[in-house]
């Protein structure tokens, strides 16, 4: 019997891919620009920079992971259990957290502080991936349970 997709979590996971598509084109114009001859020759400067690259490509990997990995869980597959859904949107929570915040500091700086305190909530987007992979885990050591008759 097919299962039925999603379409919340299907939509909403595009929407994150669609962000990340845009804050990636974004970051790689603003954060690869070149650094003029001062700026390389300045150890501190070069160093972060270099971190912040660093940070971003972080937040991408695990941002475009756990968008695809939402995306799995919408279902719409007769192998994908409607019980993975949560794992899904716990997914998203984190990516919007967790990337979310990275992206936000590395592309606002200080520029706008009350932005920039999302990167604060980053820790909390770490646990909501955690705790999408654990639904996963639980819910696929556990036995599948007989389908239930609509009413």
């Amino acid at each position: 019997m097919p299962r039925e997709m999603d379409r919340r979590l299907l939509a909403a996971g595009a929407l994150f891919g669609l962000g990340l598509t845009i804050a990636g084109a974004a970051g790689s114009h603003m954060l690869y620009l070149p650094l003029t001859s001062k700026e390389l020759n300045d150890g501190q400067v070069l160093l972060e920079h270099t971190e912040k690259i660093a940070t971003w490509n972080t937040a991408m990997i695990f941002g475009w992971a756990h968008t695809l990995a939402s995306l799995w869980t919408a279902g719409g597959s007769p192998s994908i259990s409607r019980r993975f859904r949560p794992a899904g949107w716990l997914f998203l929570t984190g990516v919007a957290l967790f990337s979310g915040g990275i992206i936000s500091r590395a592309i606002l700086g200080e520029n706008f502080p009350a932005l920039t305190r999302l990167s604060s909530l980053t820790p909390f987007g770490g646990a909501a991936f955690i705790a999408g992979w654990l639904v996963l885990l639980v819910e696929g050591i556990r036995p599948a349970r007989p389908p239930q008759p609509r009413a």
